[in-house]
Parts: structure tokens; C-alpha cells; sequence
């Protein structure tokens, strides 16, 4: 499915989901309003830090949960927002392990970029020659950790979709279960993410109210693109055992039949003689 198709068809589903998902939303904002007027008060970096993890992990879930409801063409609700408080913990640890392993390459990239912005003030300190070494290698540097980055992010992108799917399995296997997935993929699913471009340009001159309808629109168009390249899969391996079921039942009906077929025929020889 190509891009215009994926954006075409979440609009068509999103139809009937507005005012759910929009509310879901409006009540994100008001969390999120809450937290920095919490961290105003506490100014603990830390704590702030768990509870930033802890809310960012649940609330992803559970929009997740209502866009993949609407995706299958089923009527989402408010309550979904807060309908995996079963998988919380879980969740969480989710949350934590993803950030941890994205967060290590955008530090480096911050590194990198912070060195690059130092290295062009050495201008009449050290000799030229040294300094635009220093500023091509962290330019190189830079845009090979940019690249890196969007790699890994691309990579683990479909880890809540697998959960949702997958409460059961392992963080490491959902991991996994991702990057096999995304594995010559990548590129489809940031021309698709690059295509809102636009949108969230001019979301930011709205001063993010258009955020409340884009950020839905995006989701479920992410979610088709997850649905488009998992579910087939599943669907196949069942199909696929279903019709070895069916062969196999199929093959000792006949056996069955045969056998009757033949007692029968020795049973009216006997009757005969």
C-alpha cells in the first residue's frame, strides 16, 4: 500500500472517531499541561524524569489502543485511553528500554553537534588548517550519527503496535519482532512520516491545536502501515494451517471411505457364496 493510500484510508476510518479521539487528545494536553506545573513546583529532575517515562509509556498505549480500533474499522472510546492498565508495568519497562537505546544515539548526536558549534569558535585561536579539520570531521561525524539515529528510531518504531498485538511476549522479542519488520521497510514508513511535513509546520503556527487532529490523522496512517506489513503474516500461517487441517481431514474421510468401500464389497462376496 503506498503512501497516499495509507493517509486516504486513515481519513476514511478517522470519520466517525473524531470527537473520541480528539477528547483523548484534549485530555493528553491537560496531563501534559499539569506536569510542567508540577516540575514548576518540584524542580526535582529526577522524579520529574520517572514520572515524564511513566506517563509518556501509558498514555502512548493507550492511544495506540484506540487508533489500532480505529484502523480495524471498529468505534473507539474514551475508555480505551486507560484500558491497558493490566499491561502497566509492562508498559512502562517498555517505555524505559526504548528510550534508553534511542537516547544513547541522540546524546551522541548532541555531543556531536555541541562539539561542531565549539570548534567554529577556535577561529584565530588555533591555525585554520586545524580548525576546519575539526569542523568537517564533526559535520561528517554529525550527519552519520543523524543517519544512525533515524535508523534506530525507524527500527523500534512498531514496538507498541507489537505489544498491543502481543501482550504476552517478551520486551526482547517485541525488540526483535520490530526490527525484523522494519527490515527494508525504513524508508516507506519515513516518506510517510516526512509527508505531514507540512502539517506539522503549520501546526506549530496554531500554536499546536492543529496537533489535535494531526497527531490522530498520523497514528492511524502509521497504523495501517503496521497492519499492512504484520497481520498479512499471521493471517497467511493461519490460513496456511487451516488448509493442512482441512487436507488432512479431507485425506482420512477418503481413508474412512475406502475402507468401507472395501468391507462392504467383502461383506456382499461372503453373502453371495
Amino acid at each position: 500500500m503506498d503512501t497516499l493510500t495509507l493517509k486516504q484510508d486513515a481519513k476514511e476510518k478517522l470519520r466517525g472517531n473524531y470527537i473520541e479521539i480528539v477528547s483523548a487528545m484534549i485530555l493528553i494536553y491537560a496531563i501534559v499541561i499539569l506536569f510542567f506545573s508540577i516540575n514548576n513546583i518540584l524542580e526535582n529532575a529526577f522524579i520529574m524524569a520517572v514520572i515524564e517515562v511513566i506517563l509518556s509509556g501509558f498514555l502512548l498505549m493507550g492511544l495506540v489502543t484506540m487508533v489500532m480500533k480505529i484502523a480495524k474499522g471498529e468505534q473507539t472510546s474514551l475508555e480505551d485511553l486507560f484500558s491497558k492498565t493490566n499491561i502497566f508495568f509492562k508498559t512502562v519497562a517498555l517505555t524505559i528500554v526504548t528510550s534508553i537505546i534511542i537516547g544513547v544515539f541522540v546524546t551522541f548526536l548532541g555531543v556531536a553537534l555541541y562539539g561542531l558549534y565549539t570548534s567554529s569558535g577556535l577561529w584565530g585561536i588555533c591555525d585554520d588548517w586545524i580548525v576546519t579539520s575539526l569542523i568537517c570531521i564533526g559535520i561528517v561525524l554529525s550527519m552519520a550519527l543523524l543517519v544512525f539515529t533515524a535508523y534506530v528510531t525507524l527500527s523500534f518504531s512498531l514496538v507498541f503496535f507489537i505489544y498491543h498485538d502481543n501482550p504476552k511476549m517478551s520486551i526482547y522479542d517485541i525488540l526483535k519482532q520490530s526490527y525484523k519488520l522494519m527490515d527494508g521497510r525504513k524508508l516507506d514508513l519515513f516518506i510517510l512520516i516526512i509527508s505531514f511535513a507540512g502539517w506539522i509546520l503549520l501546526g506549530a503556527l496554531t500554536l499546536g491545536l492543529l496537533y489535535l487532529w494531526l497527531i490522530p490523522y498520523m497514528l492511524v496512517a502509521i497504523t495501517n502501515f503496521y497492519i499492512e506489513i504484520a497481520p498479512k503474516k499471521r493471517k497467511r500461517a493461519k490460513t496456511n494451517n487451516k488448509e493442512e487441517k482441512d487436507d488432512q481431514k479431507k485425506s482420512t474421510i477418503k481413508k474412512k471411505t475406502t475402507a468401507k468401500k472395501r468391507t462392504t464389497k467383502k461383506t456382499v462376496k461372503k453373502d453371495e457364496k
